[in-house]
């Protein structure tokens, strides 16, 4: 009877066990779905100064002086404008700040921000990759307690 009584110990220790390793599952499926979508608005921003660093670059060209251009004027609403004088372009250094600086000046400025947005999309995937690491691991030890084995 005492090997009975065993048993019963040991079931509640691997239910015990098997409710734990759920619980942080779940909590790193939490943190892989919150990382992913921090990745993705990182993607998203270093397009958008990729995007812009390559206007100011046909900026300093002079490849719009004189062009018509459609102009984002936000919420979805464009406008047509002519370029007269892309000597200045106006750059947001935050809070709703905009400042006005040369072409090349613009140019190398986004060039650092992409510099961050390029370490920071690449920390957000290394982090990723190691929340898939442990979420693996954890899967597999869950796999084990339902298949009997202790872990």
């Amino acid at each position: 009877m005492a090997g009975n009584g065993q048993n019963e110990h040991d079931s509640h220790e691997v239910e015990h066990r098997l409710i734990e390793l759920q619980y942080v599952l779940q909590q790193y499926e939490n943190q892989y779905n919150y990382i992913s979508d921090e990745l993705s608005s990182a993607q998203s921003t270093l397009k958008g100064i990729e995007a812009a660093q390559s206007a100011a670059q046909k900026a300093m060209q002079g490849s719009f002086s004189g062009r018509n251009l459609l102009i984002n004027i936000g919420g979805g609403l464009f406008a047509s404008a002519k370029a007269n004088d892309l000597n200045a372009l106006l750059i947001s250094i935050g809070a709703g700040i905009l400042v006005e600086v040369p072409p090349g000046t613009a140019y190398a400025l986004l060039g650092k921000r992409r510099g961050i947005a390029e370490q920071n999309v690449s920390k957000l995937s290394e982090e990723r990759k190691r929340i898939e690491h442990e979420i693996y691991n954890i899967s597999f030890m869950i796999q084990q307690l339902t298949n009997g084995q202790n872990v």
